[in-house]
Parts: structure tokens; C-alpha cells; sequence
């Protein structure tokens, strides 16, 4: 299990396991392959602003750890 962090001033190019090497858009977070149990947090009071009309979070699937 991982934790991704997203923040307005971020970076996609990082690895998003820090608050430091955030990443910056809803799209990387929509476009990367997560594991079950992995926590995505985005930074408290950012403003997200959409790049394409598709740009917006997007849950696929859900699940437990378990399953």
C-alpha cells in the first residue's frame, strides 16, 4: 500500500509519495494505475482546475484491502 499526495503547485512528473513530490493534476491522478489500499490526499483548500472537459476525478472501481 501507498500514499499519493496531490497539491496545486505540484509536480506530474514526480512520484507523488510526498508532500514534497506531489503531483498536480486530477488527470495524473485519473490516469495512474493504483493498487488496492493505496490513499491518494489532495492538499487541503487547492483549487483544481480542469485542463480538459474530462479533467475531473474519476473512481473506477472500489474494494477493501481484502478483496
Amino acid at each position: 500500500m501507498a500514499t499519493y499526495y496531490v497539491k496545486p503547485t505540484g509536480n506530474n512528473n514526480a512520484n507523488g509519495l510526498s508532500h514534497a513530490t506531489a503531483w498536480q493534476s486530477l488527470n495524473k491522478v485519473n490516469t495512474f494505475i493504483f493498487a488496492t489500499g493505496d490513499k491518494v490526499y489532495f492538499e487541503c483548500d487547492g483549487t483544481y482546475q480542469a485542463t480538459a472537459s474530462d479533467d475531473r476525478l474519476t473512481v473506477s472501481w472500489a474494494g477493501t484491502v481484502s478483496n
